[in-house]
């Protein structure tokens, strides 16, 4: 809407995928299967910029092309060269994973059991 209004120039949308929810402020909210896009994006030679709530899944990919975002106005200032934009903090997989604990589940005793025993 930005581009066909030329509020934005067009042309910076070019090499860039957005992947988000927007809110009604202006908020960018992560959406599932963000590190799909991400991997996508970057396999087809283009840059992605993803919400904040993403980093983590993005950050699993290592990619050169992706960064985040937290706010409308935070893309359109980087589209604009007036702000930096992060890249996403690589995130190891296994430190990722030790964030969860079985303890959390309720019932499925049978279930937890055999995740225990195959751990």
């Amino acid at each position: 809407l930005l581009a066909a209004s030329e509020q934005l120039a067009a042309n910076k949308l070019d090499e860039y995928e957005l992947v988000g929810e927007l809110a009604l402020t202006g908020a960018l909210r992560g959406v599932p299967g963000a590190i799909s896009s991400a991997t996508e994006a970057i396999k087809s030679g283009r840059k992605i910029i993803v919400a904040k709530d993403n980093e983590d899944e993005v950050g699993l990919i290592n990619g050169e092309g992706c960064l985040i975002a937290d706010h409308l106005q935070a893309v359109c200032a980087f589209l604009e060269g007036k702000h930096a934009l992060e890249r996403p903090k690589p995130t190891d997989a296994v430190s990722r994973a030790l964030q969860h604990d079985l303890s959390d589940v309720v019932g499925q005793e049978q279930g937890k059991r055999g995740l225990e025993i195959t751990a």
